[in-house]
């Protein structure tokens, strides 16, 4: 059977009946993931959609989670078709866990739809065993630099500009979350510091992940995808110039810079 949920689109999977969350299984013809337990999408009949408040039980009973985990709506995206999409995170044991969010369809003050990356209880794991300082000296060890952001008097006043907040610096401070090695979504989800650490010699910035009980790194994710740096070059008729390149990592540049044209 074949439905039309939104205006020009077909989604081709089986629908499930889906009646009073008291008494019916969510499960039915759920859509399945490619790598988690949980499905990845399931969809209610035009007649049997949950009121929109319902979001949170609606996404307990997909999980089948128990008091340790809540979801938590981050934000709200309104669209032309007149629906609002709810982005929504796991926090296991009140703390987020990165890679476990999803969306919440809905329509009139009723839910259409879930989708998402919904993690399991049983994948989360660790204890904090080290302390916050000793976690960031294993960040920096990771990104190591000459001069990291904070360092730079500049990049701080700019980012006090920025954010209106007098005190604030680009020095980096942990804050406990749930990370898989290697960003895997199907593996063990481990307890970690997140540190988001910006150098400028040389460039850099990344979010590194220190396991809060081993120590270990997990995971990391490049913050500075590109940037323009000055650099000289050998022309065939001008001898040697100055100029401008983007640079895309710490030893690699590419003839082109953000200030004109299409970047």
């Amino acid at each position: 059977m074949v439905k039309s949920v939104t205006r020009g689109l077909l989604l081709f999977f089986v629908l499930f009946f889906v009646g009073g969350l008291k008494a019916q299984a969510l499960m039915n013809g759920s859509m399945p993931h490619r790598v988690l337990a949980n499905p990845q999408m399931l969809i209610f009949k035009e007649n049997e959609q949950p009121s929109a408040e319902q979001w949170p039980l609606v996404v307990s009973k997909l999980g089948k989670y128990t008091s340790q985990s809540e979801w938590r709506k981050y934000q709200e995206i309104p669209d032309d078709l007149g629906q609002i999409h709810y982005r929504i995170r796991q926090y296991y044991q009140g703390v987020p866990a990165f890679l476990s969010i999803g969306i919440v369809h809905t329509q009139k003050g009723k839910i259409l739809s879930v989708n998402g990356d919904l993690v399991s209880e049983s994948q989360f794991s660790g204890k904090k065993v080290l302390d916050e300082p000793s976690a960031l000296k294993l960040a920096l060890s990771y990104l190591p630099a000459t001069k990291y952001y904070w360092e730079d008097a500049g990049q701080n006043e700019a980012l006090q500009m920025a954010t209106g907040i007098a005190d604030t610096t680009y020095f980096p401070t942990g804050k406990l979350i749930y990370m898989a090695q290697g960003l895997n979504l199907g593996g063990t989800h481990r307890l970690c510091y997140q540190f988001d650490v910006f150098a400028s010699e040389p460039l850099a910035g990344m979010s590194i992940f220190v396991d809060a009980e081993t120590g270990e790194i997990l995971a990391s994710n490049d913050l500075i995808l590109h940037g323009d740096s000055k650099g000289t070059a050998v022309t065939k008729y001008s001898g040697t110039q100055k100029i401008i390149t983007d640079s895309t990592s710490t030893t690699n540049f590419r003839l082109r810079e953000m200030g004109r044209g299409a970047g």
